[in-house]
């Protein structure tokens, strides 16, 4: 007799975690709402990762464990897991993170109090180390918010969210290979699914020494390069240089090297992402104002970070208290 489909489909990808996806894996099966499957993919680890998921399989058969014949990397084994899910509900957690016991309990109340929502993350703690630096991250909560969001980074944590099975398998989307696969999942959806960000830190985020080489970064990076140019190109018709968009992004994502005689670029790159939006109306005005002015602030605090920085009404013009520059120092 084949099996009742569960409520949940928890896809975990599953690679080189041996010193923590016994905690992630403990930490979902803790979870208030029991009705699901973790649906655990080894990526060909070459440590004891496989062995550790296979002593929690063995004891709970809400564990569906699978293991590829090679390392493909994360976009295919989150495809191969979405292939697998039979849940009405899809959602994800890797292998080093946690989550609160209530997360699932919280997030399909959510669901069923607003209908209109199709996929849905939260708030969450970045942790380090011992539970060292931690750092809590407040993403937009609405579908407009979140499109915003999106032009200047991720909009959500990838363990973080949640989302209606049928809706996603209307959208026909799946994982593209990237570095930022993540990243690029959610701008394909985001055409066909409303989204939401719960106010709640439901979600855990490590940080770990060996989570991402400096290689590894610096590809991130480039791929999310790409999908922020691409992005400002089909929604509001605007093309940036090869430079303007390193600059962009950078800014945008406060990594590699910064320089301060940028800021006068990239605070153009935002006045002329505002003009263009006036244009085409492709995201409200005012939120996305709002943004803006947030986006600046904290491109200039990498170089002015003790000082207070304030903006006025007209858009992007900022001043400084506590010091007096130059006129051409920005």
């Amino acid at each position: 007799m084949e099996k009742q489909s569960p409520l949940i489909s928890v896809i975990m990808p599953l690679y080189n975690a041996e010193r923590f996806v016994g905690e992630s894996i403990g930490n979902i099966l803790g979870q208030t709402v029991g009705d699901f499957e973790l649906i655990v993919i080894d990526d060909a680890s070459t440590d004891s990762s496989y062995d550790i998921a296979s002593r929690y399989a063995a004891q709970d058969a809400r564990i569906v464990l699978m293991r590829n014949d090679a390392n493909h990397g994360a976009a295919y084994t989150r495809n191969r897991g979405l292939e697998t899910a039979r849940g009405s509900f899809i959602t994800f957690m890797d292998a080093d993170d946690r989550c609160s016991p209530e997360r699932f309990a919280r997030q399909t109340a959510f669901f069923g109090q607003h209908p209109q929502i199709d996929l849905c993350g939260s708030y969450y703690t970045m942790f380090g180390p011992d539970d060292a630096r931690e750092q809590k991250i407040q993403d937009p909560t609405t579908h407009e918010g979140i499109r915003i969001q999106m032009l200047f980074g991720c909009p959500f944590a990838m363990s973080a969210v949640m989302m209606r099975s049928e809706a996603f398998r209307c959208s026909g989307v799946q994982f593209r290979d990237s570095m930022a696969e993540d990243y690029q999942f959610w701008v394909d959806l985001s055409g066909h699914m409303h989204m939401a960000n719960i106010p709640e830190h439901l979600f855990f985020y490590r940080r770990w020494e060996n989570q991402l080489s400096t290689s590894q970064l610096d590809r991130q990076t480039l791929s999310a390069q790409a999908i922020q140019r691409d992005l400002l190109r089909t929604t509001l018709g605007m093309t940036l240089t090869d430079e303007e968009s390193r600059i962009y992004t950078q800014m945008n994502l406060r990594v590699g090297t910064l320089r301060r005689d940028e800021l006068t670029t990239y605070r153009g790159l935002l006045k002329r992402l505002y003009r263009a939006n006036s244009e085409r109306r492709a995201y409200d005005p005012k939120l996305l104002r709002k943004r803006l002015v947030y986006r600046y602030k904290l491109a200039c605090k990498c170089f002015y970070p003790s000082w207070t920085v304030k903006i006025r009404k007209r858009l992007l013009s900022v001043s400084y208290t506590h010091l007096t520059l130059p006129t051409n120092s920005l």
